[in-house]
């Protein structure tokens, strides 16, 4: 993938390869970019009007029927354009102050040249996303119910996607920060997060934990509530049990013990303390 050259703009090399990594069936917003980079929306939009400058991304404001200004579309490119005209047009989102915004971020895949286009209305609106620009070869006869049936089918193969819910466990789970602690474990980590995404996606009206049948909306829940100090308690569980050799199915331990965690966290640390100060 082509670098920026600019050692001044860290910030902006950073985003160009996200926005690069991007699928087309992905939507994505300037809060979801924010959000995965610990940045603010400002700072995003500071970095994405940088990469203009360098030449990497073409921006055209389109006109509703109205005649008034409706959308933004950006093209981005592994390679600079410097040939093609800066638009004079700011990005017209509301400012917004420095504090990490913390909606759901957008998980990325391998794209060379992507074509979004940018919901400039209000950016305290979380439905603001930047979504892919794919030619219609056909007459379309309603364009705005063509854009709402596309939106409709990116948001159920975004809940139906594999990368989507790794991604989306893995920042609940702080992935990152997890790594740094817990260098060892990583296998350890990665299983259970594999477990996690799993039990996430299954499409069956229940699911097994130990010798009990939950709901899976019940499951899926409580899944996406753990977090880093959840993977703590299931590494320490996870450890103590195998020196003991009392895990006889490895994945089944797991599951039970992710499903558990949020419930039996507190109470698990509390006898751990119990039993170093008092023995018992």
């Amino acid at each position: 993938m082509m670098i920026l050259p600019y050692d001044s703009l860290p910030k902006a090399k950073g985003l160009l390869s996200q926005m690069l990594s991007l699928s087309e069936e992905w939507d994505y917003s300037l809060k979801g970019l924010a959000r995965i980079n610990k940045e603010s929306v400002d700072a995003v939009r500071t970095a994405v009007l940088e990469l203009e400058k360098a030449g990497y991304v073409v921006r055209e404001q389109t006109r509703a029927s109205q005649g008034t200004f409706s959308q933004t579309s950006y093209t981005i490119y592994e390679e600079p354009h410097l040939d093609l005209p800066i638009s004079e047009n700011p990005i017209t989102d509301n400012p917004t102050t420095d504090k990490p915004i913390s909606d759901n971020p957008t998980q990325l895949n391998t794209n060379q040249e992507n074509k979004k286009e940018l919901n400039t209305d209000d950016i305290k609106d979380s439905s603001n996303l930047i979504s892919s620009l794919n030619p219609c070869s056909c007459e379309c006869g309603n364009v705005e119910t063509s854009d709402e049936m596309r939106k409709d089918e990116k948001r159920n193969n975004k809940h139906n996607n594999y990368d989507y819910w790794k991604g989306q466990i893995q920042i609940n789970l702080d992935y990152e920060s997890l790594k740094i602690a817990y260098p060892y474990d990583l296998k350890l980590i990665d299983e259970i997060i594999e477990i996690m995404v799993e039990t996430v996606m299954s499409n069956g009206d229940t699911i097994q934990i130990a010798s009990n049948k939950y709901p899976h909306s019940v499951v899926k829940e409580r899944f996406l509530n753990v977090d880093y100090g959840h993977v703590q308690y299931i590494i320490d569980c996870f450890k103590e049990n195998a020196k003991l050799k009392e895990i006889k199915n490895i994945k089944q331990y797991l599951k039970a013990v992710i499903f558990n965690a949020p419930a039996t966290i507190d109470s698990y640390y509390t006898a751990m303390v119990q039993h170093d100060m008092y023995g018992y």
